[in-house]
């Protein structure tokens, strides 16, 4: 078993009428298969992200488009239902249940976008 540690740091001004500042850090138990990661070349058509697995994963994936070109992508269940929509650059990090296949799609007019992701097993 090993452990991988993530964390969250949010802080600014003009949001209220206080200063904003949260941060979050975890600790995370993950076992074999640890991880798997890579790019994918992401088209308008849905392809596989994180394939059914029997154990809950910590996903994380970032959109590597372009502001220029607005590469969005959504990120959707088998059953395509979009839960999570990321703009050029933008990223997330979240649990995901076991079981749970998703899907990603560009959204862009030329139909081609990329993004990078690893997947951790939980321990």
């Amino acid at each position: 078993m090993a452990t991988i540690t993530s964390q969250l740091i949010l802080s600014g001004s003009g949001i209220t009428s206080e200063s904003l500042s949260i941060t979050n850090t975890s600790h995370l138990n993950v076992t074999n298969p640890a991880i798997e990661s890579g790019t994918l070349n992401v088209t308008n058509t849905a392809s596989a992200l994180l394939p059914v697995i029997s154990s809950r994963v910590y996903l994380y994936v970032k959109n590597t488009g372009t502001v220029s070109t607005g590469d969005t992508i959504h990120i959707e269940t088998a059953a395509g239902i979009n839960i999570i929509r990321l703009a050029p650059t933008d990223w997330c990090f979240l649990p995901v249940e076991p079981s749970l296949a998703l899907k990603v799609q560009t959204l862009t007019s030329s139909g081609i976008s990329s993004v990078e992701f690893s997947y951790f097993t939980a321990a």
